[in-house]
């Protein structure tokens, strides 16, 4: 058993050894992996100085992945992300850089893509290149293998002095030196190795792709305004409570003054780090065409994805601009103007990771006549309602979209079905842990079991022995007992014979049947032979 289980641990090591290398041999002593410590700031925050980056050679690089190059300029290599690619050429861009790589290297210049990002594995390589560590820790793992071999030297040497000074004829097994494995763990110890090696399969060919594939994708976002108003009035039959509210009419000689509100955010499932700028215009138009732009607030700045801002419509003043206005132009008095709300709103920031420049200018409407001003794009529903598109009314919206480059799960294909590669990369170790375990604990188990010497003989002799169901024999011939199983083997590899092997409830018998003389060992007192014949 100890046997099956050294051959065990051997092979798995070896395996073991041989899809390390396969996944993750260096390129400078021919694997296919390039190990590349990262230094500065311009991948932050996804690297840092010191982490280690495994890249891979591709057939083909896409615009979003990470990619290693040798870098004619800066004469290293460099990590950084396809940001474009014009035929053989690739622009590369650091994340945290707001400037383009000064080359395009072309695709025989390329190195690999990002494979695995291990932290602070650049800082460790580094540290073991220090000649005196270097030298403890191989002398360490030199330890450890040699170790081993020479304990198994000195036991099988103590072995050999212990077989002999052992006593002539006493039997020279034990129940520690043979021992048989039952056909139940030989079986059990074979599925495990099966299922292991199924294990490594999936895992070399999980691990050899990479766990995500970067998918050009638009991040969706929502530019939202609210508009309101309020404004006080004497209370009575117009206004019981005194208070003008939104979607309410507003009556000239009941109402100077109405505070408008706008309300703006920037609605979006991604994670978005947002600022900018909102300026509020007011524009005063008349049926001939003419029209003016008065600036109710200047820019403000804002930051956050909402913001809102009250600015007031003196209708006083209003009514005074229109009266010159009539009177210069000839307008007939009465006509009605059109009032405008325009906010000006300049967002600027990250949506996802990825810069976000864009401007929305709603409006809100408003027609002013000698009776009243009202909304005109409010619409009929219910007062702050948004009417069917989002486009007009008293709530605005408008849909926008960033393009980004998003990490789509890869998959792995089986059989016809899909597994995600990182889902495949748990199931091979685990499952290979399990059976390397369950191998094992079987081992152990077998080792510890109580066994027989009989048990122990076909362990150690069982390409010799023959089982027998009955002993024919001759009284004349002549029947010499041995006082082991080995004195016996050998009297059986000497005269070339088999070893007939009788069983029976109490008894065993080994025999050996030479030219007519009968080589016998009995590990039990047994019937005499005439009498087992009998029987």
């Amino acid at each position: 058993m100890r046997q099956l289980r050294t051959r065990l641990i051997t092979g798995a090591t070896f395996l073991l050894l041989a899809v390390a290398w396969l996944i993750a041999g260096p390129a400078q002593l021919g694997g296919t992996t390039t190990y590349v410590t990262t230094h500065g700031i311009s991948m932050q925050p996804r690297f840092h100085t010191g982490d280690l980056a495994l890249v891979r050679p591709a057939a083909d690089y896409r615009v979003g992945e990470i990619v290693a190059y040798r870098s004619s300029v800066l004469r290293r290599v460099v990590l950084h992300r396809i940001i474009a690619r014009h035929g053989d050429r690739y622009t590369f861009k650091g994340d945290n850089n707001n400037f383009v790589d000064p080359i395009r290297p072309g695709g025989d210049e390329l190195i690999g893509r990002l494979w695995v990002r291990v932290p602070r594995g650049g800082a460790i390589l580094s540290w073991l290149r220090i000649p005196a560590i270097a030298a403890l820790l191989f002398g360490g793992i030199a330890l450890l293998l040699l170790w081993p071999a020479r304990r198994r030297r000195r036991r099988r040497d103590r072995h050999r002095s212990k077989a002999g000074a052992r006593p002539r004829g006493a039997p020279s097994m034990t129940g520690r030196s043979m021992r048989m494995v039952s056909p139940n763990a030989q079986l059990l110890v074979g599925t495990c190795g099966v299922v292991a090696a199924l294990c490594v399969l999936v895992g070399l060919l999980a691990w050899t792709r990479s766990a995500t594939d970067p998918t050009a994708a638009k991040i969706a976002y929502t530019h939202k305004v609210r508009f309101s108003y309020r404004a006080d009035a004497p209370a009575g039959a117009v206004y019981p409570s005194g208070t003008v509210k939104t979607g309410d009419p507003i009556f000239l000689r009941l109402v100077r003054q109405v505070r408008v509100k706008v309300a703006y955010q920037l609605a979006s499932a991604a994670p978005a780090q947002v600022g900018g700028t909102q300026t509020i215009l007011l524009r005063l138009s008349s049926p001939t065409g003419w029209s003016r732009t008065i600036r109710l607030q200047p820019s403000t700045p804002f930051r956050g994805s909402d913001s809102s801002a009250w600015v007031v419509l003196d209708l006083d003043q209003l009514q005074a601009l229109i009266a010159r206005v009539d009177a210069l132009t000839g307008t007939p008095a009465g006509s009605a103007f059109t009032v405008d709300i325009m906010p000006r709103l300049h967002v600027k920031g990250t949506l996802a990771d990825e810069a976000l420049d864009d401007r929305y200018n709603p409006e809100l409407s408003f027609q002013l006549d000698p009776l009243q001003l009202r909304a005109a794009n409010a619409g009929a529903g219910a007062p702050g309602a948004a009417p069917a598109g989002g486009s007009s009314g008293f709530t605005q919206s408008r849909v926008g979209s960033v393009a980004a480059t998003v990490a789509t799960p890869n998959h792995l294909r089986l059989g016809g079905h899909g597994l995600r590669v990182a889902t495949a990369r748990w199931l091979a170790l685990v499952g290979f842990l399990f059976a390397l375990a369950v191998a094992l604990l079987t081992t152990i188990r077998e080792r510890r079991r109580p066994q027989d010497l009989s048990m122990q003989i076909h362990a150690r002799y069982g390409h010799l022995i023959v089982p027998i169901a009955a002993i024919m024999h001759d009284p004349s011939q002549p029947v010499v007992d041995v006082m082991s199983i080995d004195a016996l083997a050998q009297v059986a590899e000497r005269c070339e014979r088999v070893i007939l092997h009788h069983h029976r409830i109490g008894a065993e018998s080994y025999l050996v049947d030479d030219e007519g003389t009968l080589y016998r060992y009995q590990p039990r007192p047994a019937a005499p032979l005439q009498e087992v014949a009998a029987a």
